[in-house]
C-alpha cells in the first residue's frame, strides 16, 4: 500500500500496526478483498468494505472498493481493471447489488477515467475547504 501510493499526495505512510488495525476493522471484508500477484510479490490489491447500516438509509447493499492500489511499475497492464472485476464478482456472489468507490479527482494515475470506462457512474462530488488559523 505504501509503495502503491508513494506518488499520491496526502497518502501518509502506514505502519504495520496501523495497517493491521485497518484490516481488523469491523467494516473491512477480507473475504471480498483481492490481491494481484506476480510470482510471490503483491503488485496490486483491492481492500473492500461493507457498511451494513447503510442499507437502511440507501435501500441498497453496497460493497465498497475502499482502497485499490497497483505498484507504479505495474500500472497500465490491466491489473486495476482485473482487481475491480474480481471485487465486483465477489460483491455479486455475496448478494450485494452495488459496487462503490471514491477517488481523488487529482489522482496522478487518472483513476477516475478507468472507473468511468468500467461503467462506474458519478454519484456525487465533494469539495474540501481550508482556513489557516493562527
Amino acid at each position: 500500500r505504501n509503495a502503491a501510493f508513494a506518488d499520491h499526495w496526502g497518502s501518509p505512510v502506514r505502519t504495520v500496526e496501523s495497517f493491521a488495525h485497518w484490516m481488523e476493522g469491523s467494516t473491512t471484508r477480507l473475504d471480498l478483498s483481492r490481491l494481484a500477484l506476480r510470482g510471490d510479490t503483491v503488485v496490486g490489491y483491492s481492500i473492500n468494505e461493507h457498511f451494513p447500516e447503510d442499507s437502511e438509509v440507501t435501500g441498497r447493499v453496497d460493497g465498497w472498493i475502499a482502497n485499490l492500489g497497483v505498484l507504479r511499475e505495474e500500472r497500465g497492464r490491466g491489473i486495476a481493471s482485473a482487481l475491480i472485476a474480481a471485487s465486483v464478482d465477489a460483491f455479486r456472489e455475496a448478494g450485494f447489488d452495488h459496487a462503490m468507490l471514491d477517488v481523488d479527482s487529482a489522482n496522478p494515475s487518472n483513476a477516475h477515467l478507468l472507473y468511468r470506462r468500467l461503467g462506474f457512474e458519478l454519484l456525487q462530488t465533494e469539495v474540501a475547504h481550508e482556513l489557516t488559523v493562527s
